[in-house]
């Protein structure tokens, strides 16, 4: 099992907005996905992000989950409304060590 967590600095006044437009298209995500682990905001440090965190057998189901996701127009749509609002985004595949809790 590996974990992608990926943290998006949403703009300053945007972020219950961007919420809601991510609960609405996050079963379209977890149809092509697999099921959400964590989707965290933040109120120390740096503000204005979100943590998403996604679990995958390898690199290469996540690869295969993702093309499928692109091409699904409802997908396509909802990048379209969020993307603007998204300032910056940083992605990490984590593998869990063997005394993890999470593997």
């Amino acid at each position: 099992m590996f974990a992608e967590m990926r943290i998006y600095t949403i703009q300053p006044g945007q972020m219950e907005w961007y919420l809601d437009e991510m609960r609405k298209i996050n079963p379209v995500l977890d149809e092509h996905l697999g099921p959400l682990v964590a989707y965290f905001t933040n109120e120390f440090g740096m503000l204005n992000q979100v943590v998403s965190i996604r679990t995958y057998s390898d690199l290469m189901e996540r690869t295969t989950r993702r093309k499928t996701m692109f091409a699904d127009p409802r997908f396509k749509e909802a990048g379209k409304r969020v993307t603007p609002v998204i300032q910056r985004q940083q992605n990490w595949f984590l593998q869990p060590t063997d005394f993890s809790p999470l593997r």
